[in-house]
């Protein structure tokens, strides 16, 4: 039976344009019950009729004929129960998925555009009242000021962090007016506030999505159950009612339709290089 996995931190999604791209498993099996509905649709009563027809004079007295249109149509009714399952549980997933992008594209603008050109600018301040050497022991900031959000956000949180103790910060080599180090705090304090509750919020969302995810491949395996036990006995009895290989054939999965036409290729080629093996030999 199919369990419900821990959760797994994987490469998000692919989202454009405030739409997902699906799963290209979830696709495939929404194509494999269109298909065995189909058939079954169109062949249902033929291979009834044809299964009855071939075993009737096995009846004893007392005895009925099961009726296996209606049970070819439980049975049909069995997958598109799995499936609407599988589609209830993609469409949570990537509604899921579109929100976190939606919030992190937010996040990038704020990170970017807001707070971005602010400590460029504060920084470039300090390092002018400290000097350029002391104003990097100052503001604590290696390297370039970042600009994604996950990135600028340390950056941001110590300069905040120092700028709310001036009394700690040594004497500028350039003294600026009074209250210079709060205006700094003010350019920055709103935008750390605001992009610390949008990064929660992401997290957040990051953990649910993982979650609906992990609740669409539970439902992926809960399909294939049914879909297999379903497909099994849907061929068995089309066999049985004397319907054509083809229509037999064409209820798999294309996966496993390539294996077995590789598998009878295999085996071709196995038998073609025997039988010239034997005329050399001979």
């Amino acid at each position: 039976m199919p369990t419900r996995k821990p959760i797994n931190l994987r490469k998000a999604p692919t989202v454009r344009k405030d739409r997902i791209k699906h799963s290209k498993r979830v696709l495939d099996r929404l194509k494999a019950t269109t298909s065995l509905l189909g058939r079954l649709e169109t062949a249902r009563e033929r291979a009834a009729a044809g299964f009855s027809q071939k075993l009737a004079a096995e009846l004893r007295n007392g005895e009925v004929m099961p009726d296996q249109a209606l049970a070819l149509d439980l049975v049909g009714r069995s997958v598109k129960t799995a499936v609407d399952f599988l589609k209830q549980a993609d469409n949570k997933y990537c509604s899921q998925a579109v929100r976190r992008r939606r919030l992190a594209d937010a996040c990038q603008h704020v990170a970017s555009k807001e707070i971005y050109p602010e400590m460029v600018d504060v920084r470039r301040s300090i390092e002018t009242r400290f000097g350029l050497e002391a104003g990097r022991h100052v503001h604590h900031i290696d390297g370039h000021t970042r600009r994604k959000p996950q990135r600028l956000h340390p950056q941001l949180e110590t300069l905040v962090r120092v700028l709310r103790s001036p009394s700690a910060l040594p004497p500028p080599v350039k003294p600026g007016p009074a209250g210079e180090c709060e205006g700094w705090l003010a350019q920055l304090e709103d935008g750390y506030t605001k992009l610390t509750s949008m990064l929660d919020d992401l997290t957040a969302y990051e953990l649910r999505e993982q979650t609906l995810r992990n609740d669409r491949d539970f439902e992926l395996e809960s399909f294939d159950l049914v879909y297999g036990e379903a497909l099994d006995f849907v061929r068995s009895v089309f066999q049985l009612g004397g319907l054509h290989e083809k229509v037999t054939w064409h209820l798999l999965p294309t996966r496993q339709q390539r294996k077995l036409r590789r598998k009878a290729r295999q085996e071709s080629t196995a038998r073609a290089e025997g039988s010239r093996a034997k005329r050399t030999l001979g």
